[in-house]
């Protein structure tokens, strides 16, 4: 999934909660209606602040965890905040 444009430098977390969330969530219910594989999402930035709402959509991983000045993610933060998930 690419969602190259869903960081915090374009959009805000409500506006990619609203906006973003729902469709690539629908989107990942197909393909996994349709075949067994593994999906993940394709970043750039800021997702910091989303992190949480990206794993909501089902996908089983980020690509990529942009460390500042790129991005906002600290990955020993990200890494507590997802469990090892």
């Amino acid at each position: 999934i690419s969602s190259a444009f869903a960081g915090a430098g374009l959009i805000s977390r409500r506006h990619y909660e609203a906006f973003v969330l729902p469709f690539e969530r629908a989107v990942i219910a197909g393909i996994r209606r349709r075949h067994d594989v593994p999906i993940y999402t394709h970043t750039c930035g800021a997702i910091g602040d989303r992190l949480d709402l990206i794993e909501a959509t089902g996908t089983n991983g980020i690509d990529t965890l942009d460390p500042p000045p790129l991005g906002t993610i600290d990955l020993a933060n990200a890494r507590a905040r997802t469990r090892g998930r």
